[in-house]
């Protein structure tokens, strides 16, 4: 999975730092409990573009934004760490 940094640059999920983990999860959590509107659109000539707008929040919203992935990575780090 491939995470878009606020600056645009790409990173695999694997390579963020801990605390970029953490810190996104978040940022994900507050998001979703927010909601946000979600705008979809496409067509290959103007006679059949289309164009959506939906506003999305809780359980849903953390879907769309792929929330389980970022949750999986902090929990494969977390077996990692023997005590």
């Amino acid at each position: 999975m491939i995470h878009i940094c606020s600056d645009g640059s790409k990173i695999k999920l694997s390579s963020m730092s801990y605390m970029h983990l953490i810190n996104t999860i978040g940022l994900l959590e507050r998001k979703a409990e927010d909601g946000f509107i979600v705008r979809e659109g496409g067509g290959t000539c103007p006679d059949n573009w289309w164009y959506e707008e939906y506003e999305i929040k809780g359980q849903e919203a953390l879907e769309h934004l792929g929330y389980v992935h970022y949750i999986e990575e902090l929990n494969n780090r977390t077996k990692e760490v023997k005590l």
